[in-house]
């Protein structure tokens, strides 16, 4: 004869079943624009198992290099990352930018065109709070300079030489201090989520693998802790992560990943027992807590409306700061188009007020035909 399950047995399975984030916070995927075209495309179909389409500027359709002014920034129509552990399951929308590389032998604060200020003046911004606020990871993906013949391999005993040799290429100064501006965003986010380290942040280095050459054998594993980050190719991802340290950029963890690679990675781990790789990239994104502001979690109908309209907001608020940046293909003046993205996220503010006391029945009817008419202005 069965037997029931007893109260604490109920609440034990009950608590036990994964919960659904319904509004997760955004994964926001930065690259400098020229590693756009060879990070963006293998990095997204990698991490979600599906091909980019729909570029803004790529005028095929299919996600392919296509014509000079196709563009990553304000990709948003990319799959969802799907997360499925024992605790939660969510779909994670992704939301791409990309930043001009910063020039070495310019001054520091600026560029061409002076993009990369204005890009980090506009995300730092008091209008840009709505943005950063539905930000829940940054992933910055770049391609990892290669080691050149001069540098590939220690010319001398003293590899500190090598590193400050390396520090002087024009390429490598140029992504460090790319890497800082975005590091300055993501330390506001932080900042305003609470503290260090609120917001994963993921520095990943697409290309060969750097190895360290050693004499021992291979049989010989190093014990955790005895080689350190003094050790360091240049290059590799130790190394970045203490050029980071140097320039005060913290909360980055640095992976290392090869997207040509053949070999499996699943059970790669590294001197400190991590995962490799996409796997370890996963890991990462996987053990944080996607959920948005609490009241984001609401299931009445006021509350998707409320979703639906904040998330409209946040998609012009990113088409504004593509505008902003150059990165918009309208053959239309920048700043009317900055005028125009401005008024439409006014008027959406405008919309949520106006209906905010009317009945359900009235308010859903109204909000419905405010934001197909506001849809069609854009």
């Amino acid at each position: 004869m069965p037997t029931s399950n007893s109260p604490g047995e109920t609440t034990a399975a009950a608590s036990s079943k994964p919960k659904t984030i319904t509004n997760p916070r955004r994964l926001l995927v930065l690259t400098p624009a020229p590693h756009s075209q060879d990070t963006i495309p293998p990095f997204l179909q990698t991490l979600t198992g599906s091909p980019v389409n729909n570029v803004p500027g790529d005028h095929d359709g299919d996600g392919s290099k296509g014509p000079a002014t196709s563009s990553f920034a304000g990709y948003t129509t990319h799959t969802p990352l799907r997360i499925e552990t024992k605790y939660y399951n969510a779909d994670v929308p992704i939301w791409v930018d990309e930043l001009p590389l910063s020039s070495p032998d310019k001054p520091d604060d600026s560029d061409e065109g002076g993009k990369k200020s204005q890009w980090s003046t506009e995300f730092l911004s008091d209008e840009a709070r709505v943005v950063r606020d539905a930000i829940g990871a940054v992933v910055v993906c770049v391609q990892n300079p290669a080691p050149r013949n001069s540098d590939a391999l220690p010319k001398t005993s003293a590899e500190s030489v090598e590193s400050e040799e390396v520090l002087q290429r024009p390429d490598v100064r140029a992504l460090k201090a790319t890497l800082a501006t975005i590091g300055e965003v993501k330390s506001r986010i932080d900042e305003e989520r609470g503290g260090l380290g609120e917001v994963p942040g993921l520095l990943v280095l697409m290309g060969s693998k750097t190895e360290k050459k050693t004499k021992k054998k291979e049989e010989e594993v190093p014990e955790v802790g005895e080689e350190t980050d003094a050790d360091a190719p240049p290059l590799s991802a130790a190394w970045w992560e203490d050029q980071l340290y140097d320039e005060g950029i913290l909360g980055f963890e640095v992976v290392e990943w090869d997207p040509r690679s053949r070999e499996p990675e699943q059970e790669k781990r590294n001197r400190f027992g991590e995962f490799e790789g996409m796997r370890r990239i996963r890991e990462v994104l996987e053990t944080h807590d996607w959920s948005g502001e609490p009241e984001e979690d609401h299931d009445s109908d006021s509350g998707g409306f409320d979703l639906e309209v904040n998330e409209l907001e946040r998609e012009m608020m990113g088409l504004k700061f593509a505008v902003q940046n150059g990165e918009d293909d309208r053959q239309e003046d920048p700043e009317k188009l900055v005028e125009e993205m401005d008024a439409l996220v006014e008027r959406m503010r405008a919309i949520k007020d106006m209906s905010a006391d009317m009945p359900e029945s009235q308010r859903r009817a109204f909000a419905s035909k405010a934001i197909r008419d506001l849809m069609k202005d854009l």
